[in-house]
């Protein structure tokens, strides 16, 4: 499937069948052409920031991606589930960019688990002007999704003294909690708040491996904001999330590959990483909880007592839309969740659909709680190296050892909280 994005100017007048369009930043009202982030250039002119066209092109470019992602269905792939998506995009410099293609699509690969060919061409959107420009005075920008880690993260930066600039992705049923946290955080602190609004016009694809793209186009966006950026060339990132989820080692040799998702996995932020290097963007990554569960992010936070008042607001359940917005308990998103509460000694008053784990059976849905019951009785039996297979492959013996040590802690936590409800 061939995937054109960029303004609707430049995209063509009509779609084959094994083609989509994208038009970025306006709604053409055409029925063959999808669209996303309507309106989103002036929002940011409104916002002050000087934008770099370098990174309105890195910005513009995750956002096609997830258009991608999100426009083109699985559903007749030889194996259910692999795509090959060639992305076009529109952009200022695509010379510059062509240059990143390959190393561009095999980020995309791991992230998604498709066969991604990116290429660029001319027309691209020219990044925003601000009619005032501002540059803010802050130390990072902090990624604030609503979850419990990057509310933890949120926590741990203002406790040591910075001064963080919270991003967020829009999506329905987080925008009052991100709200709420920023400004119970670090009240008067400029937040933004962006959603990329992506309407693809043809079935749309659920499973949405590429959504953190759009936070790291978003964060880089923010970090153009700091007078750091400007004045001293680079900004940090702070991308708040436990090492042992980031990682998701696959409960059964079924979930292998990207059927476990690798939004924050340590290869993937890494090869971003060299994507804003390559493309000369001073946007530095910073994952500081890369070797912690998330009970260890909870216990360790330098404010409890405010964790407390503010962590079952959070939301972590990765079917909370589907479910109303209720948490549903019995996804592994909710049981790390509740595991981790139970480890840091905190009361988890989030009120879930699935309250007793014994109750949470097949019979509601994909048996997650089985899963997890079955990872953890091959951990006790042949150990955590046998269990991690081949996961941990990229990283060097060191680091390897270390990961694995979160893997086992993570599970530790879970094993808990199964005992706890007599699943175990």
């Amino acid at each position: 499937m061939k995937v054109i994005c960029g303004p609707a100017s430049t995209l063509p007048d009509r779609a084959r069948a094994n083609v989509r369009l994208f038009s970025l930043f306006s709604n053409p009202g055409l029925a063959h052409v999808g669209w996303a982030a309507r309106g989103w250039p002036d929002s940011i002119r409104k916002a002050g920031i000087v934008v770099p066209q370098n990174v309105w092109d890195f910005s513009t470019l995750c956002l096609a991606a997830a258009c991608a992602d999100f426009g083109v269905s699985r559903i007749g792939s030889p194996d259910g589930w692999t795509r090959e998506i060639e992305l076009d995009v529109a952009v200022s410099d695509p010379g510059h960019w062509n240059a990143l293609s390959d190393q561009i699509a095999a980020c995309f690969s791991f992230l998604t688990g498709d066969i991604w060919s990116v290429s660029f061409r001319a027309g691209g959107e020219p990044a925003p002007v601000a009619k005032k420009p501002v540059l803010v005075e802050r130390s990072c920008v902090s990624l604030l999704s609503g979850g419990l880690d990057s509310l933890v993260g949120g926590i741990d930066e203002v406790a040591a003294g910075r001064a963080p600039l919270f991003v967020s992705h829009l999506a329905r049923g987080d925008g009052a909690n991100q709200k709420r946290f920023a400004w119970r955080l670090a009240p008067g602190i400029a937040h933004f708040q962006w959603n990329s609004n992506i309407n693809p016009a043809r079935a749309k694809e659920t499973s949405q491996r590429g959504r953190s793209l759009i936070f790291l186009g978003y964060a880089a966006l923010a970090a153009a904001a700091l007078r750091s950026f400007h004045h001293e060339g680079t900004a940090d990132v702070v991308v708040p999330e436990n090492g042992f989820i980031s990682l998701n080692v696959p409960l059964t040799p079924s979930r292998h590959g990207s059927l476990s998702t690798r939004t924050t996995h340590p290869l993937f932020l890494d090869a971003v990483q060299r994507i804003l290097d390559s493309a000369g963007i001073g946007v530095a990554l910073r994952f500081p909880y890369r070797h912690a569960t998330k009970g260890e992010m909870l216990k360790a936070c330098a404010d409890r007592q405010l964790l407390r008042s503010m962590a079952t607001q959070s939301v972590s359940c990765g079917k909370y839309l589907r479910n109303k917005y209720v948490q549903c308990g019995r996804c592994i998103p909710c049981l790390v969740r509740r595991a981790s509460f139970l480890h840091a000694g905190i009361k988890d008053e989030t009120k879930y659909g699935n309250a007793n784990l014994r109750d949470a059976g097949r019979d509601k849905g994909p048996n997650d709680i089985g899963a997890l019951s079955h990872a953890i009785v091959r951990l006790r039996q042949q150990g955590v190296k046998k269990l991690i297979g081949a996961s941990l492959a990229f990283a060097t013996q060191d680091e390897r050892d270390r990961l694995a040590d979160v893997v086992e802690r993570g599970f530790n936590e879970l094993e808990a909280l199964l005992h706890l409800h007599k699943v175990l």
